[in-house]
């Protein structure tokens, strides 16, 4: 939504980055990816992961629109779930057909490396190599960063992945459409998932009231996100995927209701950084 009542939170779809060491990563290719492809256009190393948590078309929106796609000395490696065309590539493929956009993924010019996910994965980055790599068995101190993956059902029919990131002794979360148990009021899987990390960034969609006629559209109310949080045992809480009709006003009103739940919690706001 575009207008005067949504300036604090913003309106860009989903794109999230985390830079740990040298390391650029980012999950999910939304309106947020386009200031954020300007920004690594300046980094010394030419290189970045982009992990997909599905294909919906608010989580791909400025893939097409990712600068570093478009210079050849960047290296880009693509992490995904392979549900929906059978392999990452051909979702890929699909989303920029050119019947929705005029470039499509074989007519970027930068060096591409595709890694499928089912979920359940741990991949890390070692040493000087540019991709992450299938990690097997136990990881050395060599391993600077270490993505772990989970196949999560509760959203659509397909489902999303939920990865985990760690580094340097700190734990990120990240859970975007995610449906939390309507009998329970959280999420099982990703409290156990999320178990005592530093952050956790989870889908927190609707209130209440919202929720009811919307059950089973794969999204959680913000409660649902709190008492997820509480479970987990997590330091601090951004409740993420807002509902696009929400203004700020009606957001702010929710962020005070959810840290009455779970005190260490904000709403993310476009352009928002937070350091481990």
């Amino acid at each position: 939504m575009a207008g005067s009542e949504f300036r604090r939170y913003g309106h860009a779809s989903s794109c999230y980055q985390v830079t740990a060491g040298d390391r650029e990563l980012i999950f999910d290719a939304g309106l947020g990816i386009i200031p954020a492809g300007r920004e690594l256009l300046k980094s010394p190393v030419p290189e970045l992961s982009l992990y997909f948590t599905h294909f919906h078309i608010d989580h791909c929106l400025g893939l097409n629109y990712l600068l570093p796609l478009y210079r050849p000395e960047f290296t880009v490696s693509f992490i995904g779930p392979v549900f929906g065309k059978g392999t990452l590539k051909k979702n890929l493929e699909y989303i920029t057909d050119e019947l929705l956009n005029p470039v499509g993924l074989t007519m970027f010019p930068c060096r591409k490396n595709f890694i499928d996910l089912q979920g359940s994965e741990v991949l890390g980055y070692c040493g000087g190599k540019s991709r992450p790599y299938r990690r097997r068995q136990g990881f050395t101190a060599r391993d600077q960063v270490v993505v772990r993956t989970l196949h999560n059902p509760a959203h659509s029919q397909l489902g999303v992945i939920n990865y985990r990131v760690e580094f340097g002794g700190k734990t990120l979360v990240l859970a975007t459409d995610v449906e939390g148990d309507t009998e329970l009021g959280y999420s099982p899987a990703v409290a156990d998932f999320a178990a005592g990390a530093d952050l956790l960034l989870l889908d927190g969609q609707y209130t209440a009231a919202e929720y009811a006629p919307r059950r089973g559209w794969g999204h959680s109310t913000f409660e649902m996100a709190c008492r997820t949080a509480e479970f987990a045992g997590v330091k601090q809480l951004v409740v993420i995927h807002h509902d696009p009709g929400h203004t700020d006003k009606q957001l702010a009103a929710m962020e005070r209701e959810a840290r009455a739940i779970f005190r260490n919690t904000v709403f993310a706001r476009e352009g928002m950084a937070l350091e481990l």
